[in-house]
């Protein structure tokens, strides 16, 4: 998978009524959070898309290492940026939006509306505005308690940006939290939280 928005299902699809992009969370890639198994056809966003014919189905790859001994990773608010100017380039806000997130992707998600309503793009504010679902999987809405176990051990795991930002009551974190409840169009946004969810070995359960 390349970075950015990988096409899945149906993208090509003039005629689709709406988009679905997974994003995926610590750890975990485009492909292989959402993969049952190794085998190729075992994959939730390729179900959800022979399914929903009608329906663009995405996958966000990102870089999203926990550990610097395993790649590199971008702050949040920097990569939300990032993503929105592939969102428009590939002319998403015309047709509605649902974001399916697994625990650092849901983060990622609500940074992403954050910044689109923010912008003076009306193209970025029609994205957030066409935003009409958002599924959080295990997303630390709080941060987490798992990130300060890599802070104590950072000395060996040299944890990266991401990790310290997903601090259990981490500041940042609890005011993108705070705006996300009190944001006057975000209360439109129907949602689904999930706690728990098994996914494939190569991905972290939660963070």
């Amino acid at each position: 998978m390349v970075d950015g928005l990988n096409k899945i299902s149906n993208c090509d699809n003039a005629e689709r009524k709406a988009d679905v992009i997974f994003i995926h969370g610590l750890g975990g890639d485009a492909y292989g959070t959402w993969q049952k198994d190794d085998k190729d056809e075992n994959c939730w966003p390729k179900w959800l898309g022979e399914e929903l014919p009608y329906i663009g189905v995405w996958s966000l790859q990102y870089s999203a290492s926990p550990t610097a001994w395993k790649g590199t990773t971008m702050p949040i608010y920097w990569r939300s940026g990032n993503v929105l100017e592939k969102m428009k380039v590939r002319q998403f806000g015309v047709r509605p939006i649902i974001f399916i997130c697994h625990s650092l992707g849901g983060l990622l998600a609500k940074q992403i509306l954050r910044a689109a309503y923010d912008s003076t793009d009306n193209k970025y504010k029609q994205i957030a505005e066409k935003t009409c679902g958002i599924v959080f999987i295990a997303t630390p809405h709080s941060g987490s308690d798992h990130a300060k176990w890599l802070q104590y051990l950072k000395l060996f795991s040299r944890p990266t940006e991401t990790i310290e930002e997903l601090d259990a009551d981490n500041p940042r974190l609890m005011e993108l939290n705070s705006w996300f409840k009190k944001h006057e169009n975000t209360k439109k946004i129907k949602l689904q939280r999930f706690q728990f969810m098994i996914v494939n070995k190569k991905t972290q359960p939660h963070g």
